[in-house]
């Protein structure tokens, strides 16, 4: 004859186990995300220059919301855009301006055991007012073309077929390992509730 008591702590010791279990598989999950999720480089993949009534506008589309960092030299005039955790060797020819204040635009790439740095470099044929912000995941150098002498048409440098497709699926990738890491982490909590509920009967 089965004891009434007898089943219902064995019923706890189950459900105790099984939740133990499940936190265990989604801590492992967890962390398998968190690896997955290191910071993503972001590949630089297109530049286009282009003009407006008051400035010439230079933009790069990434990957991801770009960090970065802007200094200019002198002699030539040179503006620098460093973005960091960055790949633009998608970039490989420099694109001509000319137009009196922007003579080219180019980049450099930098890489060693620490960092990736994706370097822009506007060379400048006058001295300019210029602003550098983030757009979603493209970065955007205006200049002031006031001193403009001629208005070129658009200018792009694209980046290869097969590496906007693997920009593309980079992105997917994201979005996955996202999705993954809500599903561990309720995963978790239902498992959690489930032993404070057993522990609690």
């Amino acid at each position: 004859m089965k004891h009434p008591r007898g089943d219902e702590m064995l019923r706890r010791s189950t459900v105790r186990a099984m939740a133990r279990a499940i936190i265990g598989v989604s801590m492992l999950a967890l962390a398998g995300v968190a690896i997955a999720d290191e910071p993503t480089l972001n590949r630089l993949g297109a530049l286009e220059v282009r003009e407006t009534d008051k400035t010439t506008e230079i933009r790069i589309g990434g990957t991801t919301p770009p960090t970065f960092t802007v200094f200019k030299l002198t002699d030539p005039i040179r503006l620098f855009v460093d973005v960091s955790n960055a790949d633009i060797s998608a970039i490989k020819d420099r694109v001509a301006v000319d137009n009196g204040v922007v003579a080219h635009v180019g980049t450099t790439q930098f890489d060693d055991d620490l960092v990736n740095i994706g370097r822009i470099e506007v060379q400048l044929s006058v001295d300019a007012p210029y602003t550098v912000v983030a757009q979603g995941a493209a970065i955007v150098i205006r200049i002031d073309a006031s001193q403009r002498t001629t208005q070129r048409p658009v200018a792009v440098n694209e980046a290869a077929g097969d590496t906007t497709a693997r920009l593309r699926a980079a992105e997917d990738r994201a979005q996955t390992a996202e999705a993954r890491a809500r599903s561990a982490e309720q995963a978790l909590a239902d498992a959690r509730d489930a032993e404070q509920r057993a522990d609690a009967a």
